[in-house]
């Protein structure tokens, strides 16, 4: 503990107890970072939803789609 926040203690010791109490503002800023995840994941899930069901329907085009794939890795 730094002087000043002895200092700060000594003056006002009430502030220092309960430290685990969160500000609104840090309880929005874990929400939304929870929010960004549930949403990242969700389309991801989703993304391999649409490649299985693309891939049941339309075998060629996804082989056309792995044949360029491969031609750009090849001569990139």
């Amino acid at each position: 503990m730094t002087n000043s926040a002895k200092k700060d203690y000594y003056y006002n010791p009430k502030e220092f107890r309960g430290r685990n109490k969160w500000h609104a503002s840090q309880h929005k800023q874990k929400g939304e970072c929870k929010y960004k995840i549930m949403w990242f994941l969700a389309g991801i899930i989703v993304g391999i939803v649409i490649a299985i069901l693309l891939a049941i329907k339309e075998p060629d085009m996804i082989n056309a789609i792995l044949r360029q794939v491969h031609h750009w890795l090849l001569l990139g």
